[in-house]
């Protein structure tokens, strides 16, 4: 849900970037827009980040056997790598095939990227709401039951 918001954000300063470069009256003049306007999204995917890992980790530990914790935590890290490189893909793939990304950023549809990332955001929250709402989680044991008594 973070990333929808975080992309949103996005959206809306990369046109609010493209009004401030269309709007001025020669092409060597600067945009007066500060970069300082990037900060929303970047703390909103930070934020979101640091929550996600925190919540990641303790799902890990109370709901996965003892001796799957260590691989399993350590695939989570593969897994980001991953979605890295599946993004990487996903540029090529777009720069290729559509003119949304160019050489030029004033030139370039950065927003219709942004909105595609949107869509992916929203259809995979779609995905996730079933999947947590079908998911099971471990009975908990209580501490008591397990002690013998001497």
């Amino acid at each position: 849900m973070v990333i929808i918001v975080a992309v949103g954000v996005a959206i809306i300063v990369e046109r609010k970037r493209l009004r401030a470069v269309n709007a001025r009256v020669d092409s060597l003049s600067i945009v007066p827009l500060s970069a300082f306007w990037l900060h929303p999204q970047f703390i909103i995917i930070g934020a979101g980040e640091a929550l996600q890992n925190v919540g990641r980790i303790d799902f890990f530990y109370c709901e996965f056997p003892e001796t799957v914790r260590s691989p399993d935590t350590a695939f989570a890290g593969t897994s980001i790598a991953v979605a890295f490189y599946l993004s990487s893909l996903l540029v090529g793939i777009i720069h290729k095939n559509a003119d949304w990304l160019t050489n030029n950023l004033n030139h370039s549809r950065l927003y219709y990227f942004y909105t595609l990332l949107c869509v992916m955001g929203v259809l995979n929250f779609a995905y996730f709401i079933p999947c947590a709402r079908w998911y099971r989680y471990k009975a908990k044991t209580d501490s008591t039951q397990n002690m013998s008594t001497p």
